[in-house]
Formats: C-alpha cells, structure tokens, sequence
C-alpha cells in the first residue's frame, strides 16, 4: 500500500506532473518518467532517484534548452527545500550548473 503524501509531497507530485504535461507540450513525451512516477508512489523517492543519475530526460531537456522543467529545477524550489537534503539540492544545482544553468 502507497504511503499518505503529506500537503507537500501532493504539491510537488502536482508539480512533477505539470512538468510532465509541459514537456509534452513542447514535444517531448518522457514516458519513462511517467512511468517510475507511477511505479513509486513517492514523489520524493523519485526525484531523489532522478537526480542520482543524468537521465536521456535531462539530456533531451537540456539539448532542447527547456531545463526549467527539470526535476532538478523543481527541487531547488524554496518550497521543497525541507523534502531534499542539502546534499541532494547541492547535486541538482551542480547538475544544471554543469549545463550551463543557474
């Protein structure tokens, strides 16, 4: 059984979802990520584990330049500071530092 979300990890399973939805807008459909957001239930654990790793995702959303919808984006969101550790945020930063992203 999927553990209760908290108001918060509704709003940022919301948010993972629009980012979902305006991806697919602009032409890219990440059907892998819609895929682990369902399997896991957790919209933590997910980012967490998208974050871990680049991902063909982040890839095709850097070359497309629409970073602003990166999970790593989403994170660095003051609103989410208190779900991710500093460690994680630091990571996603670093991430789209490395991309060319502030």
């Amino acid at each position: 059984m999927a553990k209760a979300l908290s108001p918060l990890e509704q709003e940022l399973a919301a948010d993972l979802e629009r980012i979902y939805r305006e991806a697919g807008k602009r032409g890219y459909w990440a059907h892998r990520y819609r895929q682990k957001l369902e399997r896991d239930h957790d919209p933590v654990k997910s980012c967490r584990d998208l974050i871990r790793r680049t991902t063909a995702g982040f890839k095709t959303l850097e070359q497309s330049g629409d970073l602003d919808l990166s999970v790593e984006r989403l994170i660095l969101r003051p609103k989410y500071a208190n779900l991710f550790s500093i460690e994680e945020r630091e990571l996603a930063h670093e991430r789209l530092q490395d991309a060319g992203q502030h």
